[in-house]
């Protein structure tokens, strides 16, 4: 049976992309100054780690199927999520599946796509599994 889930981020914001970057250990300009992120061409505000975008969608699969734990994961990352973006993560479970997207608006724009996942899924106590 399929299942359609979906969470709405609001309000991309900076503060978490510091924490993000201070638990990946990871300096990279672009997600902590905006000057820097315009400098190497993505605008002027920050890009949100990949990982915190990976994050919302298994935290999708978390509040929608509660006792089930990801076995294996596919991604495609397609495009950023900016400082201030309102990103929707939206998907479908079905027959220990979870197929998900992660898309994004700012000041108006069209709505992207960002990225992309398909998460295999199985029970936590172990059992269905191939």
């Amino acid at each position: 049976m399929t299942r359609p889930i979906e969470m709405t981020i609001r309000d991309i914001d900076t503060q978490a992309m510091r924490e993000w970057c201070e638990i990946l250990r990871d300096d990279n300009p672009i997600h902590l100054d905006p000057a820097k992120a315009e400098a190497l061409g993505f605008g002027s505000r920050t890009v949100n780690p990949g990982p915190a975008n990976l994050a919302y969608l298994l935290t999708l699969i978390e509040n929608a199927a509660p006792g089930m734990t990801p076995i294996s994961l596919e991604a495609a990352f397609l495009g950023n999520v900016m400082s201030g973006d309102v990103a929707v993560a939206t998907g479908q479970i079905d027959d220990g599946k979870a197929r998900m997207e992660l898309r994004v608006t700012s000041d108006g724009a069209a709505e992207r796509t960002v990225l992309m996942a398909e998460v295999r899924l199985k029970p936590i106590d172990g059992t269905g599994v191939d």
